[in-house]
């Protein structure tokens, strides 16, 4: 795999933790901006700030997004 060059831009949704946070980490480490996606607002924080500590491109913004509550994604 070749990896993410600079200039990239990626949004990691469940960001805070897991897989989410290392695929969050790992893009930034190779130059990505990552927006931070998460529902837990101090977790996202946290890897906001591992990705500044280690170094990595500074994430572009955090989203902090809502639980789906059901309902159609499309109007009838």
């Amino acid at each position: 795999m070749e990896g993410i060059r600079g200039g990239r831009s990626a949004i990691v949704t469940g960001a805070g933790s897991g897989i989410g946070r290392e695929i969050a980490l790992l893009f930034a480490s190779e130059g990505a901006k990552v927006v931070v996606a998460e529902l837990n607002e101090a977790a996202g924080r946290e890897t906001e700030r591992m990705i500044r500590d280690s170094g990595g491109a500074r994430p572009s913004s955090s989203a902090q997004t809502s639980p789906w509550t059901g309902g159609t994604a499309h109007p009838p």
